[in-house]
C-alpha cells in the first residue's frame, strides 16, 4: 500500500482480514522481513484509524482529532482485534491504548443484561443484535480480558447454547443485512 492510499482509507473488512493472515505469516516466518514490513505497515493503519470510542467502521481512515469517524461497529472491530492480537503474537508493536479502546468498545456495546453485543453504535444499523454478533462479543472479550467479562460471557455462553447454529442453513446464500447471521 502507498502513503497515498494509506491515508485515504480501506475497505476495514478487507484490510483487517489481510493484516490478520500478514501477522499470522510474520508469527510463522519470523526470519522474512517482507512479511514483516507488510504486517507493521497493515497495523499501523489499524493504530492509526482507531476512533477514541475504540473501534473501526467500514472506511476508517488514519487521522487525528475530531476527522476520525465516530461510528464503531463491532463485526468490523472484531476483525481488527484478531488482527492486532495476532500482530502482539508477532511481536509487533501496539500501543497499550489501542487495546484498551477496543476493550471498553466491546465492554460499552455489549448488553450486559443478556450477553448480546450490539452491532453498531451509529447508524446504519445501529443497535441491530444476533446470535452472530454474541459469538464476535464473545470470541473478542474472551481475547481482551477474560477476567473482567467472565460474567457478561457466561451469559453469551447461554445465548449461544440456547440458540445453535442451524447447520443445514450454512449451505444457503445469505439474503444480505436483512439476515445477518
Amino acid at each position: 500500500v502507498s502513503e497515498e492510499e494509506f491515508n485515504l482509507g480501506h475497505d476495514v473488512y478487507n484490510t483487517a482480514v489481510a493484516a490478520l493472515a500478514l501477522s499470522e505469516a510474520t508469527l510463522l516466518h519470523p526470519k522474512n522481513p517482507e512479511y514483516r514490513e507488510a504486517a507493521t505497515r497493515s497495523i499501523t493503519f489499524f493504530v492509526r484509524s482507531q476512533n477514541v470510542k475504540g473501534g473501526w467502521t467500514y472506511s476508517s481512515r488514519p487521522s487525528t482529532g475530531a476527522e476520525r469517524s465516530a461510528r464503531s461497529d463491532t463485526s468490523i472491530s472484531g476483525w481488527v482485534v484478531l488482527a492486532l492480537t495476532m500482530a502482539r503474537y508477532a511481536e509487533i508493536e501496539i500501543p497499550e491504548r489501542n487495546f484498551e479502546r477496543m476493550e471498553n468498545l466491546f465492554d460499552e456495546m455489549s448488553d450486559h443484561e443478556t450477553g448480546e453485543l450490539l452491532y453498531a453504535d451509529a447508524s446504519p444499523h445501529v443497535n441491530r443484535r444476533g446470535i452472530g454478533l454474541v459469538g464476535v462479543g464473545l470470541a473478542c472479550r474472551r481475547i481482551l480480558n477474560p477476567i473482567r467479562f467472565k460474567e457478561l460471557d457466561g451469559r453469551a455462553v447461554d445465548l449461544l447454547v440456547q440458540d445453535p447454529p442451524e447447520w443445514n442453513a450454512l449451505r444457503r446464500t445469505s439474503r444480505g443485512s436483512s439476515d445477518p447471521n
